[in-house]
C-alpha cells in the first residue's frame, strides 16, 4: 500500500525538494525582485513562473521565475537561484538561460539568493 505524504512534508525529489516554485528562500527572493520590477514603473505586467516556448533548446519550454512585460511585449527575464562559489548559476540554470535567450533574444538576468561553498 502506498503511503501518502502529509501536506506539511516537502514534495518533489532531486535538486529541488520544494517543487517547481522553489524553497522558501527562493520564493522570497523572487517576490523581492518582482517588487523591484513593480517599483521601477517600466513594466505594466509582471508574471511569475512565465512559460517560454524554446523549440530549439534542450527542452521544449522553460518556466522563468519572473518576466516583465511592457504593453504585452516581453522585455525583462529574471532567473533566481543558488550560485557557485564564483557567483555563476548551476549548469541546469545556465542551460535554461541559454534556451530562453535563443528563443526570445533576451538574456535572462541571474540573481543569486545564496552561494554554495566549495566542498
Amino acid at each position: 500500500m502506498l503511503k501518502r505524504k502529509k501536506n506539511s512534508e516537502k514534495t518533489g525529489s532531486g535538486r529541488n525538494r520544494w517543487g517547481r516554485k522553489g524553497s522558501p528562500e527562493h520564493q522570497e527572493e523572487v517576490e523581492r525582485q518582482a517588487e523591484i520590477l513593480r517599483e521601477s514603473g517600466n513594466y505594466n505586467q509582471i508574471n511569475k513562473e512565465y512559460l517560454i516556448n524554446t523549440p530549439e533548446g534542450i527542452r521544449r519550454y522553460r518556466l522563468v521565475d519572473l518576466a516583465g512585460l511592457s504593453h504585452g511585449v516581453l522585455s525583462r527575464i529574471i532567473e533566481v537561484g543558488v550560485a557557485d562559489e564564483d557567483g555563476n548559476p548551476p549548469k541546469y540554470t545556465q542551460e535554461a538561460i541559454d534556451d530562453v535567450e535563443k528563443a526570445t533574444g533576451i538574456r535572462a538576468l541571474f540573481i543569486a539568493y545564496k552561494s554554495r561553498k566549495k566542498k
